[in-house]
């Protein structure tokens, strides 16, 4: 895949990524065939193009790349003839990439979300990079993108798609196609994926009203459990029923009720600013003997760390803290360990408190116990550490980060 030759600025995007866009979704590997899937943004023949490229994994060089469009029917904002179709000075691909059954899947929301755009999860066959899926979640409206601070689509037990979105009308209750700041779990059908179940919190007219969206956080699913575990920009936290997420319950006036949990009919919800500033990204999780323990790292608060009930459910008070709080995003913690070995645990974060992007290790059994950190190159936002081979990787702005330990 060549550099990009032109460049993207004078276009109609925001200017958070600037000259040019390429890949902003984290890739995916089939391992079987050694094959490295992207989707990159880029200028051909004067005008943004998307497109997916399939690259061996031993070379680097592409084996197969495909156009990325999508049309779908509906009354949109931006509807032309009836149709709805993938604008890509208005949509930016976000979500990592998911391969399932054979299947690449992308999700699109907005830059910076400016103008009209859509939600968007397509799907290519990892084959021959033909089109399998075209799936939009505001085809009569606006909105409803799909970006979970850069996470993956959650895969369930049964192969569907598990996916959150953002700002946006929702009418589903209504038997309408609009789901704004929704869970959903999704399955391939006929070219496009159903809704088989779906959970929309009962603020969601406010959240939708004051970009208080649900699409920050990105859901985790709990081992054992059936249950997945999310938050968002609101600080509330959401456990929900794989099996039955909860629907929708609406509730008069929204913005006024805001603090209460005992509306929605989900397995568990903790009020408003339990993780303190909101969310932006998903949870940690380590199961230490009989003890299970999730980590939540909030855009105002310090790494939490809490414990799971034998049920499932979070025990309300923390376990512990780390002494720093987190400044804006927050950060997304990753776990790393010996199974569940006592005294193996580690929680990694990567955060941009106090002006200084730093790699962190915190001790998962006493999270208010910090291990060791390090200052690294300028952090990309939603950035997370990968752990390896004995290794952490941190990818900044300008190189890579590899930390190990001493020989």
């Amino acid at each position: 895949m060549l550099a990009a030759q032109d460049k993207v600025a004078n276009n109609q995007l925001c200017d958070t990524i600037t000259p040019e866009v390429g890949i902003t979704g984290t890739p995916v590997i089939d391992w079987r065939t050694g094959t490295l899937y992207a989707v990159a943004l880029d200028v051909e023949n004067g005008k943004l193009t998307y497109r997916i490229h399939a690259l061996d994994t031993g070379t680097g060089k592409v084996r197969r790349s495909t156009l990325v469009t999508a049309t779908v029917n509906g009354k949109g904002l931006d509807a032309a003839d009836g149709r709805v179709s993938l604008a890509p000075s208005r949509t930016q691909q976000r979500m990592g990439l998911t391969l399932v059954d054979g299947v690449v899947y992308a999700g699109f929301a907005s830059f910076c979300g400016w103008g009209i755009y859509h939600g968007w999860i397509l799907g290519y066959r990892a084959g021959d990079l033909s089109q399998a899926v075209v799936y939009n979640s505001s085809p009569d409206a606006y909105s409803a993108g799909f970006w979970e601070s850069q996470a993956g689509l959650t895969v369930d037990d049964h192969g569907h798609l598990v996916a959150v979105s953002g700002n946006g009308p929702f009418d589903l209750d209504r038997g309408g196609r609009d789901a704004g700041d929704s869970v959903l779990t999704l399955s391939p059908q006929d070219g496009t994926l159903r809704v088989v179940d779906s959970f929309t919190p009962f603020d969601q007219e406010c959240r939708n009203r004051h970009d208080q969206d649900l699409g920050s956080g990105s859901p985790l699913p709990v081992p054992g459990h059936d249950e997945y575990v999310l938050s968002s920009k609101t600080g509330s936290v959401y456990v929900l029923d794989a099996h039955r997420l909860g629907g929708y319950t609406p509730l008069d006036d929204p913005c006024n009720h805001k603090e209460r949990a005992d509306v929605d009919r989900i397995k568990q919800e903790l009020t408003v600013d339990s993780v303190k500033g909101g969310m932006w990204g998903t949870w940690g999780y380590w199961r230490s003997g009989s003890a299970e323990f999730v980590y939540s790292g909030g855009a105002q608060d310090r790494l939490t760390q809490w414990r799971l009930a034998p049920d499932g459910r979070l025990v309300p008070q923390p376990v512990a803290q780390a002494p720093l709080a987190f400044e804006y995003p927050g950060a997304i913690p990753v776990v790393s360990s010996n199974g569940s070995a006592a005294g193996t645990g580690v929680v990694w974060t990567v955060d941009q408190t106090g002006g200084a992007t730093t790699l962190r290790a915190f001790d998962a059994a006493d999270i208010s116990h910090q291990l060791w950190s390090s200052v690294t190159d300028e952090l990309n936002r939603f950035q997370v550490p990968t752990v390896a081979d004995g290794k952490v990787f941190v990818g900044g702005q300008r190189h890579l980060d590899v930390y190990g330990l001493s020989p």
